[in-house]
């Protein structure tokens, strides 16, 4: 192989590396979306009831079955159709790529894992609680900790309150939280905290 070949070739495949580090940043979100519908379709028949008595088009996992495959199948072509352009790429590339795309997408990472951490702490310490340190975390991140907003959260924690648990009637389980009240205050507490 001549110096001018080796030259050539390292150039392509540096123009490939830049294109993936500048280009499409959908990619990681097409896996994440494949991966997602692939456990949801996996546990769809242990969470939708099966009605015999209904014909087919009426069962109440014919909608999220259609949308999961067919979210499935685009996120599947999308992944297949990056991964044969850059099935060429060095490692080094991808780690430098993968490092880049999580940086960016640190925001929605710390938010969804909050959320997670929100929706597994609500049956112990209560949907207001959840939601007001979910909130005040929030503000906590965006650094507007301060009086005013810890003012703001707590108005929208009642707020948000007043709509899911009193309005709609959000049913929750009993708090482990409140099991440790007298009777009638866990009562009241489960039915509107």
């Amino acid at each position: 192989m001549s110096i001018e070949e080796s030259e050539l070739a390292r150039s392509s495949c540096s123009d490939e590396s830049d294109d993936l580090l500048r280009g499409d940043k959908r990619y990681p979100f097409y896996t994440v979306l494949f991966f997602v519908c692939l456990v949801m379709l996996l546990l769809m028949p242990e969470q939708v009831e099966v009605m015999s008595d209904e014909g087919w088009y009426l069962q109440p996992a014919l909608g999220p079955l259609i949308g999961l495959v067919t979210m499935l199948l685009f996120s599947f072509v999308q992944i297949c159709g990056a991964l044969l352009r850059l099935v060429r790429i060095s490692p080094s590339v991808w780690l430098e790529y993968i490092y880049e795309v999580v940086s960016e997408s640190r925001v929605a990472i710390i938010t969804s894992i909050l959320f997670y951490v929100f929706l597994q702490s609500i049956d112990k310490i209560g949907f207001f609680l959840s939601t007001f340190l979910l909130i005040t975390t929030l503000i906590f991140l965006t650094r507007l900790l301060n009086r005013f907003w810890l003012l703001m959260a707590f108005m929208a924690t009642v707020l948000i309150m007043l709509i899911f648990r009193v309005a709609i009637g959000l049913w929750m389980d009993d708090v482990w939280l409140y099991e440790l009240l007298p009777n009638a205050v866990a009562d009241f507490c489960n039915m509107y905290l």
